[in-house]
């Protein structure tokens, strides 16, 4: 018998027979202490003295993080990767030459673990409406 076949047997035997929708957001399991955060791209936001800073030149992106500092006192700053931002930066460049669409500045990712207290479904909500932030992510828990 074909793949499929037994495939299709196991998916009416299991009483799958419709699509299976994901769980909402709220009834998933996520750390309620940490968020993922994602500076737009144009905006050179890098860690220094554990605070992300605007290397720019960017008023807007400076004052947004000001704003952020100033809202999540307490909340520890970190990169979401391990590379150093000098070898991210260099692969960023060898890559973009041989691709046509514009690649993401994987610098511009950081993690927020929030002050005591603060729920990340509502810190997220705060730090998208920071324009120099193109999306905070809830933190699954694998």
């Amino acid at each position: 018998m074909k793949i499929s076949t037994w495939l299709a047997i196991i998916v009416i035997a299991a009483g799958l027979d419709g699509p299976v929708a994901a769980p909402p957001v709220e009834a998933q399991a996520f750390e309620p202490d940490l968020l993922d955060v994602k500076f737009r791209e144009g905006a050179k936001v890098r860690l220094r003295d554990d605070r992300p800073v605007e290397l720019s030149n960017q008023d807007a992106v400076r004052l947004d993080l000001q704003g952020l500092q100033s809202a999540f006192a307490g909340g520890t700053w970190s990169r979401t990767h391990s590379a150093d931002e000098r070898v991210l930066d260099s692969l960023r460049t060898k890559r973009q030459a041989n691709s046509a669409k514009p690649l993401p500045d994987l610098n511009n990712y950081f993690r927020l673990r929030l002050p005591h207290g603060l729920a990340a479904t509502n810190a997220k909500k705060i730090i998208e409406r920071y324009p120099s932030v193109e999306g905070a992510y809830l933190r699954l828990f694998w």
